[in-house]
């Protein structure tokens, strides 16, 4: 993996992107690694609107199917200007409307929700709940890549695998920011 951090267009990368990311910190890394299967980068993704929050994602680009691209474009189109986490945790009501716009945006796909990831909901970067036995397949209904079913296998361990943890995968929608 390229250690160093950058925007996606300094990357000649196109929004929107789907990303899995492993949630990396400074303790997690010293258990994993991102593996060598796939190609992985450190991007630095601007998002929340007039509040330019700077996020780092560590992840690996998935290629989405057409209709998750349409998906994913719809959802960029409506919360763009939103200004979700400009000035603070998105509020109940910007959730709520976010869950219902997965849901509705991945009809027929797959149904989307957003009822663990929330906290991570900015303008610009949209989660989807990629933990949980009723997302078991997600990934396959949206992504055309070939991924092992233990995402797990994508990691490289430093010493002794420790058991798998809820919510250590994070799937990312990253999209345009307003400002």
């Amino acid at each position: 993996m390229n250690e160093d951090v950058a925007y996606p267009d300094e990357l000649g990368l196109r929004l929107p992107l789907l990303v899995l990311s492993p949630e990396l910190d400074e303790a997690s890394e010293v258990f994993w690694q991102p593996g060598s299967s796939r190609s992985w980068m450190r991007l630095i993704h601007q998002c929340a609107g007039v509040g330019c929050a700077q996020v780092e994602v560590v992840g690996t680009i998935l290629t989405p199917r057409p209709e998750t691209l349409s998906a994913m474009e719809r959802i960029s189109r409506e919360l763009h200007s939103s200004n979700i986490g400009a000035f603070g945790p998105p509020l109940l009501d910007e959730l709520v409307a976010y869950d219902r716009l997965l849901e509705s945006s991945f009809a027929g796909l797959w149904p989307a929700r957003c009822r663990r990831a929330y906290p991570l909901l900015l303008e610009g970067l949209y989660p989807i709940d990629i933990d949980g036995e009723e997302n078991a397949g997600l990934l396959e209904a949206l992504a055309s890549d070939q991924l092992p079913a233990d995402l797990d296998r994508l990691l490289e361990w430093n010493g002794e695998a420790t058991d798998p943890f809820f919510g250590k995968w994070r799937l990312l929608i990253l999209a345009d920011n307003s400002d």
